[in-house]
């Protein structure tokens, strides 16, 4: 009898165990490969935000929306401040680059803004042309945390 219930004990053991990483791996499977990016906000319509004073919510995996980023427009020589919020459940960053990647402002993927956490960047960027703005944390930019600046004369 006492035999019988050690077995029940241990397979019900096995049972939770099993159970218990069959969650973990689910959990690991939707963190490492998130659903395809949506580039445009919901309706299809893309953002266009504008002015010397750019809001920008973080969350996983987009600005200002659950997927992808609006497009920013700013004038060349004039000095923009970016006031930008992480309300997302990880650690995330940014960082304005050339197309060719090259960094022209912001924080690395190093120096992250912390979940609840605002920060401000004020930069004036004196050469018209279409820049990018991103997420530098590893992975960030690939799931969907890229838009385009639009510098203007």
């Amino acid at each position: 009898m006492a035999e019988q219930e050690s077995r029940a004990h241990i397979n019900a053991a096995i049972i939770a165990g099993v159970v218990g990483l069959v969650w973990l791996i689910g959990i690991w499977i939707v963190l490492v490969f998130p659903p395809q990016v949506e580039a445009a906000a919901p309706g299809g319509e893309q953002q266009i935000l504008t002015g010397t004073s750019i809001n920008l919510v973080m969350q996983e995996w987009g600005f200002n929306q659950k997927r992808g980023a609006p497009i920013i427009e700013i004038k060349a020589g004039t000095e923009v401040t970016f006031t930008v919020v992480n309300q997302g459940r990880n650690l995330h960053s940014f960082q304005i680059l050339t197309p060719d990647g090259e960094h022209v402002a912001g924080w690395t993927k190093d120096e992250v803004i912390d979940v609840g956490e605002t920060r401000t960047l004020t930069v004036v960027i004196d050469e018209p042309g279409e820049y990018i703005y991103i997420c530098p944390v590893e992975g960030h930019e690939d799931k969907g945390m890229k838009g385009i600046l639009r510098v203007v004369s």
